[in-house]
């Protein structure tokens, strides 16, 4: 199992960090790969639509206001990787926050390190891209 984690911080609260990105259909407000995001009627499935075209589908697997966290599974996608898990928690940090943003998955077709890079480059231009929108 290969493990990947990115953690930014930010200006803003946490509660403020959350608003922007605690939605699991929010992905298209903050992450620049992502043009779309739609959610099945049981609101539990998304279907994102990514900038260069493909399709990546996950399921929501636990939301929590309370911890300001979201965990979900993907369901299908181009990605090479396997028993893909992640979570996304926000949490104070002094005035600020800090986003976690944590994958776990078994590489598919190519090397841990391929897949390590690949996943850490998406959580990473998410997070560079959310500090632009906080920050404005």
């Amino acid at each position: 199992m290969a493990k990947v984690t990115v953690i930014g911080e930010f200006n803003a609260s946490a509660d403020q960090t959350w608003q922007v990105i605690g939605g699991f259909n929010a992905l298209p407000a903050w992450h620049p790969d992502v043009q779309r995001s739609e959610l099945n009627e049981g609101k539990n499935v998304r279907t994102l639509t990514l900038v260069d075209g493909g399709t990546v589908i996950e399921k929501l697997e636990l939301q929590s206001e309370e911890s300001r966290e979201y965990r979900y599974s993907l369901v299908r996608s181009s990605l090479p990787v396997s028993d893909y898990q992640s979570t996304l928690k926000v949490s104070p940090r002094g005035e600020g926050s800090q986003v976690e943003w944590t994958g776990e998955f078994e590489p598919s077709g190519v090397s841990a390190d391929e897949a390590v890079a690949l996943i850490h480059g998406i959580y990473q231009a998410g997070l560079d891209n959310l500090k632009q929108i906080l920050h404005h």
